[in-house]
């Protein structure tokens, strides 16, 4: 369902700008490279993905797209800090948190975000597509019918989250997002992961809002500096993860990995369920599984 509504909603803002959302399933390089065929195009730009399945992917469709002939170029869009341009003294990777800010902070000019464009050049003939439809993207059962009245995917929705979230809740979320029967959070994580809005306007609209005379209390100042240390631990997971690959399925360090776990699928189900007896646990997971 969330898939769905993203690319139905990006099909209507690039509607707006003249344009259409071309679908294609198959190998990512292949496709690629048809689509570049098809379009006569000279050159084909994307954003960086992190992930180590993702990198791979974008290298393979480089490669295929450059022997082919096209011009192959990428740009950093969905982070403030890609993950090589920060080190420490040392030249090694950052491995904690506190001093990867602080560095970033200080040592980085992250850069301000772009305006949207007005409308998008369009290929003398639009190239084939398949149907949204056909991809079968919407679930079949009931289980996901409370989604459109908690969740609304989507950039404007994004936009329209963020703004609210600014103007209602940072100034109080250092404290706000402790308390779990608040909404004391931005709840934009989804919208990050898939770019329906950037960290960049994030952070530049934040900083803006704090430098203002009229709002800068030193109260004000802290919860929106604590909001902002979030999106940094976003920058830095993206870090750690492309520096230390593994750390999807083992620890950071190494010393970890023989930790002695229970292991009981009736605790596990318990925990999954919300079954488990610990008042705060079982709210968190029921109220995952609900929103």
């Amino acid at each position: 369902r969330l898939i769905w509504i993203q690319l139905d909603a990006l099909t209507t803002n690039l509607h707006k700008r003249h344009h259409q959302l071309i679908l294609r399933s198959g190998s990512a390089a292949t496709e690629m490279t048809r689509l570049a065929e098809d379009c006569k195009a000279a050159a084909v730009f994307w954003n960086r993905c992190y992930e180590p399945a993702d990198r791979e992917r974008d290298e393979k469709t480089a490669d295929k797209l450059a022997q082919a002939g096209y011009q192959v170029r990428s740009f950093p869009g969905s982070l403030l800090i890609e993950p090589w341009t920060l080190s420490t003294k040392q030249g090694d990777p950052y491995q904690v948190f506190t001093p990867f800010w602080k560095a970033a902070r200080s040592r980085v000019e992250f850069a301000s975000p772009l305006p949207a464009p007005e409308s998008l050049k369009t290929p003398d003939q639009w190239p084939d597509s398949e149907e949204l439809a056909d991809w079968k993207l919407l679930p079949t059962l009931d289980w996901a019918d409370e989604f459109p009245q908690r969740w609304k995917p989507g950039e404007d929705a994004a936009h329209a989250a963020w703004q609210k979230f600014l103007d209602d809740n940072i100034a109080e979320y250092g404290t706000e997002r402790d308390v779990p029967s608040h909404h004391g959070t931005s709840r934009l994580s989804p919208h990050l992961h898939y770019g329906e809005i950037s960290p960049r306007q994030i952070y530049a609209e934040a900083v803006e809002k704090m430098n203002r005379k009229q709002t800068a209390t030193d109260s004000f100042e802290k919860n929106v500096n604590v909001y902002l240390s979030e999106i940094g631990w976003r920058e830095f997971g993206y870090h750690v993860l492309y520096h230390f690959p593994h750390t999807p399925e083992n620890p950071l360090r190494e010393k970890f990995a023989d930790f002695n776990w229970e292991t009981k699928k009736s605790w596990l189900k318990a925990w999954q369920q919300g079954q488990t007896g610990y008042p705060i646990v079982d709210a968190g997971m029921r109220e995952l599984w609900r929103t």
